[in-house]
């Protein structure tokens, strides 16, 4: 091993070293710490071997990336491709380059070459990030196609944020015109970017003006405001009556730029007329250019149609060229109900529209004495001296249209009553949801969610903040879920927010009040493939919920004899008299029956990893068992040591095994990170040594089988002979060996081209010992 250290050391271009697959010295970055302000997808000439991509360092001091994990997948998710980087540091406020150089030294703009881990990136469409562990620190998606020998980079107006690379029309491609760094090639790898620029004629496009077609002339950032939005109409439905108001600094068409939602959803301005504006012109886009429908809008100079402002939460509108990037930003609170929130007439810049205080709710009916209020297409009122720091104990009620004071929760007034970790008729990333009870009528702003996983460093949190109010009646049931699309969700009723991090048994839910005290807070525990897990009527308070015996399995599908079980955004029903401890659910009829136990001897420890080498290292360790003959999981657990014995399965499910299967324990059940093994039926976390003893315990404590691991060979696991595989015969030593040489288990290479040594048969039959 030293001798290998010191060979690592004098390596050149950090290319040559196995890769170091602790996350120690990267586990202090958190997101948006780095962002990734430049790629190049397309390079002149041949791209192998002449991408790259670049990050910024926001932080005031070097960070030392090693450690981090490079990622690179297609918008799916599919063709996942992934890269330990193991050294580099990124300065201070400063740049760092990382690219696929295939041989020889690095050029000078590239500080470390992953070689050809993540293959080639695609040109249309694809994502590109950097990882610690499962923490994510950067990403970028693009979906528009690279230009040859042009970069793809975050407009260099000003410095780079996290908020600010995860919009795509932030980018634009490196500007013609520029000093190449290669060949041909356009970009500034390793330094500040170019500035986009606009241009007379984007793309050749042309409009019509009196009918004799000209060049579009196009802002540059900064000629156009953001200046006012109504996104939550009242007089009319948000399809007809929603509108953004834009304001003019300099003289240009509007033709081509790209209004682009919170959600990433986007339209282009598109007319074969010139859309021209004049320096001081305020204009109109609208969802529906009708007055009889859009609540008497004055005349739109472009009609948007179906793209949609969301009015949950604090929203952003971005417009942007293709070729110029973002030519304005505007942030503004949570849409309030029949009126706009206008930026103030002092504030009417870029910049100061980046920052939600700058708005203010309209105080005019654009109609008088009837609609909503607004100046849509008019200079906007003077905003109150006080209209960016709203009080934290007001909030705007929108059914009266008038200020009143918080209803803020006690403690007890909201509570956890359901759950639903592990969806069946669809998938998890749409299906899962929490349900919350309301036991008094309370307003919900400054109230979040907060999800974490007890077994790994998950962390959630969906905050809801509005100027408005949020109102809860004491009774109401609001849930909070994966995806709000019913027709993709399972059938779920309406959704009153989203979350997007995964549940699992092991997640923890917590309401928390704005100060960070906790309302309520339940651990899942347990989870069954199809059904919630629901509070028993008459225990929906926040410490009766904590009571396994106090939940159960929904007994009730929530749509009628299809889909999944539960009672979501409704109240519970009765749960169905406890089950029998010698019974489990048979998933095939859907009706009970008795479990069926292992034979005496039917149920063998065959092999157990304690020494892996790394990569993966200790989350490497497992063991395995032989089903001789077909019995139930339900009710065995096993045990390490003297520790707690853990059940093997959890939930009433019937878990049946094949005879002549094997059950895979290890202590990580990622296979990203425990080195590719076969699916785990259950995990631990205690260590194992050469001096374990792994016992396999009955539904009564009585012991079923047990190992007393008789040393460890580093890199390969113990096992039994294949004709010693027996509860008294894997006790004696000499019917036990290291695995042999030339028996690697998972992938044979990691992602960085390091060849794997370890040595097993995890999930099938042992081979035959020297």
């Amino acid at each position: 091993m030293k001798r290998a250290l010191l060979v690592c050391a004098a390596a050149a271009a950090f290319s040559a070293c196995a890769p170091d697959e602790s996350t120690s010295a990267c586990s202090s970055l958190n997101a948006g710490d780095l962002v990734i302000t430049e790629v190049m997808l397309d390079p002149e000439g041949t791209d192998t071997g002449n991408e790259w991509f670049e990050v910024f360092n926001t932080l005031g001091t070097p960070v030392d990336l090693k450690g981090l994990t490079l990622f690179l997948t297609a918008t799916d998710g599919t063709g996942a491709k992934s890269h330990v980087v193991r050294a580099g540091s990124a300065p201070g406020r400063g740049y760092f380059t990382f690219g696929d150089v295939r041989s020889g030294p690095n050029p000078a703009w590239i500080g470390y070459s992953y070689n050809n881990a993540l293959g080639s990136f695609s040109n249309s469409s694809g994502v590109i990030g950097l990882r610690c562990g499962q923490k994510e620190i950067a990403r970028f998606t693009w979906t528009v196609a690279g230009k040859a020998g042009r970069s793809r980079q975050l407009d260099g107006t000003q410095e780079p944020s996290a908020d600010r690379a995860s919009i795509e029309a932030s980018f634009c491609d490196a500007p013609t015109g520029g000093i190449p760094y290669n060949g041909g090639n356009l970009g500034s790898p390793g330094a500040a970017n170019a500035v986009c620029t606009a241009t007379v004629n984007p793309g050749g496009g042309t409009c019509l003006e009196g009918g004799v077609a000209r060049p579009i002339i196009s802002p540059a950032a900064g000629d156009l405001v953001i200046s006012e939005v109504h996104g939550k109409p009242a007089a009319t439905s948000a399809t007809n009556g929603e509108w953004v108001e834009l304001n003019a600094r300099n003289s240009f068409d509007l033709n081509d730029l790209v209004l682009v939602t919170t959600s990433g959803a986007s339209k282009v301005i598109t007319s074969a007329d010139c859309l021209a504006v004049n320096a001081g012109d305020y204009v109109l886009l609208a969802r529906n250019g009708d007055a009889a429908a859009n609540g008497n809008l004055p005349t739109p100079i472009f009609v948007y149609g179906t793209l949609a402002i969301s009015d949950t939460g604090a929203q952003s509108l971005t417009l942007s060229l293709a070729d110029a990037g973002v030519i304005d930003v505007a942030n503004f609170n949570a849409p309030i109900s029949g009126r706009s929130w206008q930026l103030d007439p002092t504030k009417l810049d870029a910049t100061s529209n980046d920052s939600a205080t700058s708005f203010c709710r309209a105080q005019t009916q654009w109609v008088a004495g009837s609609g909503d209020y607004g100046t849509p297409g008019a200079v906007n009122e003077a905003c109150p001296a006080d209209a960016g720091v709203p009080d934290p104990n007001v909030c705007f009620d929108d059914a009266t249209q008038t200020e009143r004071a918080l209803r803020t929760p006690n403690d007890g007034d909201l509570v956890i009553t359901e759950w639903h970790t592990n969806p069946r008729a669809v998938s998890d990333t749409v299906g899962e949801f929490i349900e919350v009870l309301a036991k008094a009528d309370v307003d919900l702003n400054g109230t979040t969610l907060f999800i974490r996983s007890t077994s790994s460093s998950t962390t959630g949190r969906v905050a809801i903040n509005s100027t408005s109010c949020i109102p809860a009646t004491s009774g109401q049931y609001f849930l909070f879920a994966r995806n709000e699309d019913s027709t993709q969700n399972g059938g779920l009723p309406p959704v009153f927010a989203t979350f997007t991090t995964s549940l699992t048994a092991n997640s923890v839910f917590a309401l928390l009040r704005s100060d960070g005290g906790v309302y309520d807070e339940v651990a899942a525990l347990t989870e069954v493939d199809g059904k919630s897990t629901q509070v028993a009527p008459g225990f929906e308070n926040a410490a009766d919920n904590d009571l396994t015996q106090n939940r159960c399995e929904s007994p009730q599908q929530w749509v009628a004899a299809a889909g999944d079980f539960g009672s979501p955004g409704a109240a519970n029903p009765a749960c169905a008299v406890p089950a029998d401890p010698n019974q489990c659910l048979d998933e095939g009829t859907q009706a009970m029956r008795p479990i069926q136990p292992p034979a005496d001897g039917a149920f063998v420890i065959t092999e157990w990893m304690t020494g892996p080498s790394s990569p993966p290292g200790a989350q490497g360790e497992y063991f395995e068992a032989l089903a001789r003959t077909p019995f139930d999981l339900n009710g065995l657990k096993f045990r390490i040591n003297t520790g707690t014995p853990v059940s093997i399965v959890t939930g009433n499910t019937c878990k049946p095994v094949a005879a002549d299967s094997y059950v895979l324990f290890g202590r990580n059940a990622d296979p990203l990170v425990n080195g590719n093994l076969p699916t785990l039926t259950a995990t631990f976390s205690t260590a194992l040594t050469g001096t374990s003893v792994i016992s396999l315990l009955n539904a009564d404590g009585g012991v079923h089988d047990s190992v007393t691991a008789d040393g460890e060979t580093s890199g390969a696991s113990r096992q039994v002979r294949p004709d010693a595989l027996t509860v008294t015969d894997n006790d004696i030593a000499t019917n036990r060996c290291a695995t042999p040489t030339g028996n690697l288990y998972g992938a044979t290479t990691d992602d960085g081209g390091v060849s794997h040594t370890n040595r097993g048969t995890p999930g099938r039959v042992n081979v035959a010992c020297p």
